[in-house]
């Protein structure tokens, strides 16, 4: 293995022994994505080839990324390799294209990377140049099939991200090992609300309805076949207003001779008094409306029932006296790490407290009798810890939440069976408006 070779692998490997430590107390799933199949991103890849039998060469890659399958924490990719390089010995060269899927294991997050491991099969077509040699062309030429096997490390956050990687190609009896750094781009990921209307998407969905006491609207949908009016018709009605017109002059005429032979009449002047004017009505007081008290309560109830409708683990339950929901999350023996169900519970749970910022939450954790009683008050602390973490990374203020290690001195079942052990290993969460505690 050459130098490059040697350097990049210590990198990686130096990587994932800093990180081992804290993958025992890593909280959290490994993504926030969605399950199913989908275009979610792309990655370019660029570093050394180690093949056998040849000198390192520059190598080249790019990846497609086709969703999870199964679960969040395995990905699959489709991806392409290329990599060309000196045979050793012989004045030639060897290189390698190669189209491969592969599927990603995502271990937890550590402040910002998460381990993966990744297997996969590939299609090889290996092209050799040895000046001189057609038979040996021949040879080392050709369409193989191989497996692909590797671990590296992948920034978590969405958006533009980094990764490195060591992967061990295997075709037929021969191999190469490939180191390499890559940067990619991954959308956004967004936990989907279900069973939600969506409002103006549909622009022909809008109908215009006649509103009380309103004539219809008729609409002469064929004006072709409309007959026009008839000539007989025009003729009647002009001659009409030509009769009406003469009887107008006639009754002029004789109104005007009858006012010659009159003499004037004289009108008294008509003397208009004045009335005083009439001040207007008082206006009504307006009557004030007092709004109707809201009972946060009921909107908190109404909150519970809307995330309890929606697939996945929600497992809270509200209490009328006093008006408390409350949940109890299970630990490991001896460590502080939750199971994805309650995290995703949590994060649900934060949706609540976002909208009623009135609730406070109580976190208690609690041990069983195994082991000193000072080290389980302490272990019992730090799982309540890891429950105030989880809220406030996804954005309720600490200030709301108040965190108590109870120790051993609480158990909920026997300590002398192995699953009575395992239900007193636990962190009640309590959420309570001020005034009901």
């Amino acid at each position: 293995m050459t130098s490059p070779s040697r350097f990049l692998l210590a990198i990686c490997a130096g990587i994932l022994v800093l990180s081992s430590p804290a993958l025992a107390q890593a909280q959290g799933t490994a993504g926030v994505r969605q399950e199913g199949f989908k275009v979610d991103g792309f990655r370019a890849m660029f570093g050394v080839a180690d093949a056998q039998d040849a000198k390192s060469g520059l190598v080249l890659g790019a990846d497609l990324g086709l969703g999870t399958a199964f679960v969040r924490q395995l990905d699959l990719t489709l991806g392409t390799r290329w990599w060309k390089a000196d045979l050793e010995g012989i004045d030639g060269k060897i290189s390698d294209l190669s189209l491969h899927t592969d599927l990603h294991y995502h271990l937890f997050g550590v402040k910002g990377v998460r381990p993966y491991v990744l297997a996969g099969l590939g299609l090889h077509r290996i092209s050799a140049d040895v000046p001189g040699d057609a038979s040996l062309d021949d040879a080392l030429s050709g369409v193989n099939i191989g497996v692909d096997t590797g671990f590296g490390l992948a920034t978590t956050r969405p958006g533009v991200g980094l990764r490195i990687e060591a992967r061990r190609q295997f075709v037929e009896d021969a191999g190469n090992w490939q180191f390499a750094v890559g940067a990619g781009w991954w959308p956004r990921q967004r936990a989907k609300a279900r069973n939600q209307p969506v409002v103006g998407s549909d622009p022909q969905a809008a109908t215009w309805a006649p509103q009380p006491n309103q004539p219809p609207i008729v609409v002469n949908t064929h004006p072709q076949s409309a007959a026009p009016a008839r000539d007989t018709e025009k003729d009647e009605l002009v001659e009409a207003v030509r009769d009406l017109l003469a009887e107008n002059r006639e009754l002029r005429s004789s109104l005007e001779t009858e006012r010659t032979k009159a003499p004037p009449i004289v009108q008294p002047p008509v003397i208009v008094q004045q009335a005083e004017p009439v001040p207007p009505p008082p206006a009504p007081e307006p009557k004030v409306v007092e709004p109707e008290p809201v009972d946060p309560r009921k909107e908190v109830r109404a909150s519970f029932e809307r995330l309890a409708a929606l697939p996945g683990p929600f497992p809270w339950t509200l209490r009328e006296n006093p008006f408390s929901s409350q949940q109890t999350i299970g630990f490991s023996t001896g460590g502080s790490t939750m199971d994805s169900g309650a995290v995703e519970s949590l994060r649900r749970l934060a949706l609540v407290l976002h909208r009623h910022p009135d609730l406070l939450v109580r976190v208690e954790g609690h041990s069983d009798s195994q082991g000193n009683a000072d080290a389980n008050l302490t272990l019992s602390g730090r799982r309540a810890e890891v429950v105030r973490q989880e809220l406030s990374r996804s954005g309720v203020d600490e200030s709301r939440i108040r965190v108590l290690g109870m120790g051993s001195n609480q158990p909920i079942d026997d300590n002398t069976t192995p699953q009575g052990r395992a239900r007193n290993r636990r962190a009640v969460v309590t959420v309570y408006f001020p005034d009901s505690q």
